[in-house]
């Protein structure tokens, strides 16, 4: 069975993270189908993904909480046949598990690429992610000083997070 894989990012500006997720686009594995959904707006990378062929969204986020994402992003999971949004940084993540709401049978993966200097416990986010790691299939930290800041400061449970 083919999976088809939506990666979420707030953008594909160039950028560390958004290499990555165009690399994997580009030479996907293991039959997945991959597209690409921004949270924000398609960039470069995106725009040249799509020149190529490959599906890339945007859902135009507003500042602050949108309240409209999660809806359209479960509708655009749906309408591209995803089974996985593969959530690439926190906020894209937050956004899919409140997706996977409108979709249940999505899964949800999510990679944290890097930590925000000062890295500082937030309460609010410690109480999302104390719930929404329940709706996460897997949680992945791209290295060892990650996966520690996801313990420590955001409150994910140890055995959750793998390292890549």
């Amino acid at each position: 069975m083919t999976n088809r894989v939506a990666h979420v990012v707030l953008t594909l500006c160039p950028g560390g993270t958004e290499r990555l997720v165009e690399k994997m686009i580009r030479t996907p594995t293991g039959g997945v189908r991959p597209l690409a959904i921004c949270l924000d707006e398609k960039g470069l990378i995106g725009k040249g993904l799509e020149y190529d062929g490959f599906h890339v969204s945007s859902l135009g986020r507003r500042p602050g909480f949108d309240f409209r994402i999660p809806f359209s992003l479960s509708r655009a999971a749906k309408k591209s046949g995803a089974t996985i949004l593969h959530c690439h940084q926190y906020t894209p993540w937050f956004y899919g598990v409140l997706a996977k709401l409108f979709y249940p049978s999505l899964k949800i993966i999510v990679t944290e690429h890097g930590r925000f200097y000062p890295d500082l416990p937030s309460k609010k986010r410690q109480f999302f992610n104390r719930i929404f790691h329940h709706l996460t299939n897997r949680i992945v930290a791209v290295s060892p000083a990650v996966h520690e800041a996801l313990v420590q400061v955001d409150a994910f449970p140890a055995d959750r997070v793998e390292v890549v």
